[in-house]
């Protein structure tokens, strides 16, 4: 069944490594928030299709900078943003097994005791019986995964070379150093009073998840999504012809093509976001 919504961002423009970033705040609708992460991606592709638009979530180092330097938008956009949006994902996807455990041959995700939620796969490719390690893929949007025999079980559908694995990284909660290229923290523990020390938070069960920032908590990093607590809009990156046609429109209205829509065809892969 397709559910029709209207709905009329609320838009932001921020400073970003001397370009502009624009950003979009979409309500997640009760639904939704139901069954995160896969349906968050059917919307933006919904959106996409019927409304020409090019929305997708916020690449990592701006999500994270955008977590970090949050007080420097409009106050009504960061007042809405901390209040609805938190914590808030980022399009890079972190894959990693329970603490202890090498890769095996596929993560997978299994959330059996919230109803409704998806079951995740990542294939480990070459990587599989890597300690103390995780898998990130960027730019992660809906045609990257395959749907199966069932609505809710759907396997990450990626060339190897769009994986990247990150070594030494953390078993457990604590503050870490981040690493030199990705902001996901890494190595052995330190004093939350470190200079640069951020805390991360992950689950102590196999996890397939976006990369997750707080506007409210600057310090953390989210690997483990905050399943029993989606936020109840979503943080969009969007080019800048995106907001002039928003604006000639005034507000969008599309139907929500779910679990039985057929996904999109994968993208030309090799060709990073610019």
């Amino acid at each position: 069944m397709e559910l029709g919504y209207t709905l009329k961002p609320e838009i932001a423009v921020m400073k970003f490594r001397n370009q502009q970033v624009y950003l979009a705040l979409i309500p997640r609708h009760t639904f939704l928030r139901e069954k995160p992460m896969v349906d968050d991606l059917y919307v933006i592709a919904s959106i996409n299709k019927q409304c020409k638009m090019h929305f997708r979530l916020p690449a990592p180092d701006i999500a994270n900078y955008l977590a970090r330097k949050g007080p420097k938008m409009p106050y009504d956009f960061y007042e809405q943003f901390c209040e609805y949006a938190n914590p808030f994902p980022s399009s890079m996807i972190i894959g990693y097994e329970a603490p202890g455990k090498p890769l095996d041959k596929e993560l997978v995700r299994s959330d059996g005791i919230f109803p409704g939620f998806p079951e995740i796969r990542m294939p480990n490719y070459s990587f599989d019986g890597k300690y103390n390690t995780a898998l990130i893929v960027q730019n992660a949007t809906l045609a990257d995964f395959r749907q199966g025999d069932k609505e809710w079980r759907y396997t990450l559908n990626v060339p190897e070379n769009r994986v990247v694995l990150i070594e030494n990284f953390p078993q457990q909660l604590g503050y870490f150093a981040m690493h030199p290229k990705f902001p996901i923290p890494i190595g052995k523990a330190i004093s939350p009073r470190k200079k640069g020390a951020r805390l991360l938070r992950r689950s102590n069960e196999p996890d397939i998840e976006f990369l997750s920032f707080s506007p409210t908590s600057s310090s953390e990093v989210i690997a483990n999504g905050h399943r029993s607590n989606y936020p109840q809009m979503l943080v969009i990156e969007m080019p800048q012809q995106d907001v002039a046609l928003i604006k000639k429109l005034g507000e969008l209205t599309f139907f929500f093509e779910g679990h039985q829509a057929e996904l999109p065809k994968p993208r030309n892969q090799g060709v990073s976001r610019q």
